[in-house]
């Protein structure tokens, strides 16, 4: 028995998420199904780093999930748009999650340079400093990278020490502390897209269990009247610039991260969570309800590189 995986149009948080949040649902019904499936990202047009993730870590906790043999398929991969054949192979796709029938494709002619998708469930001295080695050579240089570097450590000790703690609510089995990331940089427009990710709980649904919520409660009530829902409770969380353990030090990756992207008015900060979104720009917040969930907690930073 097989089946085939079709993905949406476009994989794009920005224009197309809740059709990215019921494709990686499709998948999850997958579990406990004894199926060979196969990629077709013969409709897929357009793929940027946090969708693309997104997909790729949901298809990777079915297949560690399952044996060896249920390794999956590309399908029709010459019908495949070109650029999308290229971008999935660039960005290390078919080695994460170790397609069995691996396509064969020329060498990619595209401008833009990706950082490999990866897995961990560690935050080791010697991987951030090969992390820290791989974004410099992509962008030539990233900007106030001590404080970014800092910042994205801190994302990362989160995912360890806090994302998986609360048992999953819809019992899904789970990578216990695993991140994805992946990042891509244009030359052309100095853009440099990171994505980050984990498959736990989700902000919304840890805040209520947190000595961090007595607080926001109030805070909430202030300055989101009438409004208990998961966009209102992730703006809430980064506005009050603390994390789910209530303490001072833990959890200002995201407080960090807005920061440096308050460096330029091109950048901007993404968090998507449960069924809400959240999008720092040029110092304002956008919080947008959904009406299709995401599974645990996914960051996605937009930067202008300078030249030089």
């Amino acid at each position: 028995m097989h089946y085939v995986l079709n993905a949406p149009r476009q994989l794009h948080f920005g224009t197309s998420r809740n059709e990215v949040a019921q494709f990686t649902a499709g998948i999850r019904k997958l579990f406990g199904a004894l199926l060979r499936v196969y990629l077709d990202f013969t409709d897929v047009q357009l793929a940027a780093p946090a969708a693309a993730l997104y997909v790729a870590a949901e298809i990777d906790r079915w297949r560690q999930h399952r044996n060896v043999w249920t390794k999956p398929r590309v399908y029709d991969f010459a019908a495949w748009a070109p650029s999308i054949r290229r971008y999935f192979r660039d960005v290390g796709l078919f080695e994460l999650l170790e397609v069995a029938n691996l396509p064969d494709d020329p060498p990619s002619a595209s401008p833009t340079k990706v950082l490999r998708m990866r897995r961990n469930d560690s935050v080791d001295p010697a991987s951030v400093v090969q992390l820290r080695d791989e974004l410099h050579t992509l962008c030539g240089s990233v900007p106030n990278s001590l404080n970014f570097f800092d910042a994205l450590c801190e994302a990362m000790n989160n995912v360890i020490h806090h994302a998986y703690k609360d048992p999953d609510p819809d019992d899904w089995p789970r990578l216990h502390n695993r991140w994805w990331m992946t990042a891509d940089f244009d030359p052309k427009n100095g853009q440099l897209r990171i994505a980050f990710l984990d498959q736990g709980v989700g902000i919304p649904a840890r805040l209520p269990r947190s000595g961090l919520w007595e607080h926001l409660e109030g805070y909430m009530t202030q300055f989101f009247p009438g409004r208990n829902d998961d966009a209102s409770r992730i703006q809430a969380a980064l506005q009050y610039g603390r994390s789910s353990t209530g303490h001072q030090g833990r959890g200002q990756g995201f407080h960090d991260m807005q920061m440096f992207v308050d460096g330029s008015p091109h950048n901007w900060m993404r968090v998507l969570s449960g069924f809400g979104e959240v999008l720092y720009r040029d110092r304002q917040w956008v919080s947008t309800q959904h009406a299709e969930p995401v599974v645990g907690t996914i960051v996605e930073w937009s930067l202008l590189v300078p030249e030089g």
